[in-house]
Parts: C-alpha cells; sequence; structure tokens
C-alpha cells in the first residue's frame, strides 16, 4: 500500500537487491536515491549471466536497470556512499545491497599468479588456459569450467570434497548442465580436497592418496 509519510531512502548498491529495492520504495510511494560506486548496474547477475545457458540472467537485468530509469529512480553510478555523505543527505532510511567478497580458502600457494577467483574470471572470461584446475563443484565452479573450456582450454579438473557436483542448483538446469558436461573435456574429482598449488600444478588428496594435477590456470 502507498505510504502516507514518504521518505528519502538511500540504497548503497547498484546489483539486482538494490534495483528490487528501489522498485519496491517506488511503488510504496517513497524516494529512493540509488548509488553504485561502479558505472554499471546489475552487479553479480551480470557475472551470473556470463555463464553458459544463463541468458535469461542478463535479459533479467536489462528490463531491471531499464525500469529504474525509466520510473524515474534517482540512480546515480560511479558513486561512492561515505559517512559524511549520509550525514549530509540526512535520508529517512538506508538500505545496505552492497553484495559479498569470494572467500579465499586458506590452501598454501593461493596467492600464485595463476589463482584468481571466480568473480575475476567471470568478469572478464579471456582465453589462453590450456589446463585448468577449478576447485568447488558447486554451481558457480560448473560454470566456471564450462566457460573455461568454451575459451580454449583443453582440459579442466573440477576438484569438490563433497561426493557429488551441483547440489544448490534446480532440477531443470542441474540435468541440463550434466548432460552437457558429459559433452566436454572436464574432469571432476568427488571427495577430493586441494592441498596445494605449486607454479603450473596442484597438490589434491583423495582416499588419502595426493596425486599432482598439471594446471597453467587455477580459479
Amino acid at each position: 500500500e502507498k505510504t502516507d509519510s514518504p521518505k528519502d531512502v538511500l540504497i548503497v548498491g547498484g546489483g539486482i537487491a538494490g534495483l528490487e529495492a528501489a522498485d519496491a520504495l517506488r511503488i510504496r510511494g517513497h524516494r529512493p536515491i540509488l548509488c553504485e560506486s561502479t558505472d554499471k548496474l546489475g552487479g553479480q547477475l551480470v557475472l551470473a549471466g556470463t555463464a553458459p545457458r544463463k541468458d535469461d540472467f542478463l535479459y533479467a537485468v536489462k528490463m531491471a536497470v531499464q525500469n529504474a530509469y525509466d520510473t524515474g529512480v534517482d540512480v546515480r553510478t560511479n558513486t561512492v556512499v561515505t559517512p559524511e555523505m549520509i550525514r549530509k543527505m540526512k535520508p529517512g532510511a538506508v538500505i545496505f545491497a552492497n553484495g559479498s567478497s569470494p572467500i579465499t580458502p586458506r590452501i598454501p600457494g593461493a596467492d600464485n599468479g595463476m589463482v584468481m577467483n571466480s568473480h575475476q574470471y567471470l568478469a572478464n572470461p579471456v582465453a589462453g588456459a590450456k589446463t585448468a584446475v577449478v576447485i568447488g563443484g558447486g554451481l558457480v565452479g560448473i560454470e566456471v569450467a564450462e566457460l573455461l573450456v568454451s575459451k580454449g582450454a583443453k582440459k579442466v579438473t573440477v576438484v569438490e570434497m563433497k561426493d557429488s557436483i551441483l547440489s544448490e542448483m534446480v532440477t531443470a538446469r542441474r540435468m541440463c548442465t550434466e548432460e552437457e558436461l558429459a559433452k566436454e573435456p572436464i574432469d571432476v574429482m568427488l571427495s577430493t580436497t586441494c592441498k596445494e598449488i605449486r607454479e603450473n600444478e596442484v597438490v589434491v588428496e583423495a582416499d588419502g592418496q595426493e596425486k599432482v594435477l598439471p594446471a597453467d590456470c587455477v580459479i
């Protein structure tokens, strides 16, 4: 329902959460001010949309961004929100929707120059890797593995600690992804732990046995 006490509401972060918050506030009669520190809205949903078979994510972002502009939301890109800015603006409320950051696992060698996190790779999925190792066989890990292959990798090994992959993926997408995996040069090692990352190789352990995997790229 429409509010009888409209407020200026500052939203920190122009990803999908910030965009949806702005739309909900606008519908209720408030005045959202959406601030994004970069020059682009959409946040991590844009990264998700770079993965195979996920064009619908990019479409969702496009429509949400267009909706914000079409409905007159006060959108401010390249704007970093500071305590001083909040004190000066004196908004009725502040919503933090500034996303999350990947966790860097405490694996010896994780700071090696050939190592990057999934966000870094999805943001710039350049070609060049030939033999890659992806640590983690969840939704993002498998998508990264497929993207590596699409960019020319000849062999990708996914190392997963659990006894299955894609556990958080909905059934329809999981079935589709598993069918595609069977056609690609992607090996999956289950119940396997990454012990160390060295120059051009990764040491893993499964069933008490260590194995060395060649790699010129580790995600």
